[in-house]
């Protein structure tokens, strides 16, 4: 399905701006295509190792500018 997602800009978007729980992280492998997707878009992606307090503990990525945060596995490495 998120494959399906990455290849439509449109679904991408509407895609982003639901809420990704912190506790479903999306694999390396999936991660890695959507770090790419940021970037082909022209976002800048940053990898966040989690914060020490909130729902965010865990590694995510967020994009510059936004709210958004997408949870990912630990070891992810863009």
């Amino acid at each position: 399905m998120l494959d399906d997602i990455l290849q439509n800009n449109e679904f991408f978007k509407k895609w982003l701006k639901h809420k990704h729980p912190a506790d479903q992280p999306l694999s390396s492998d999936q991660a890695k295509k959507v770090w790419d997707k940021l970037k082909s878009m022209g976002m800048k992606p940053r990898l966040d190792p989690g914060h020490s307090s909130g729902a965010w503990k865990e590694p995510h990525i967020n994009v510059e500018g936004t709210s958004i945060h997408i949870p990912v596995e630990k070891g992810f490495t863009p």
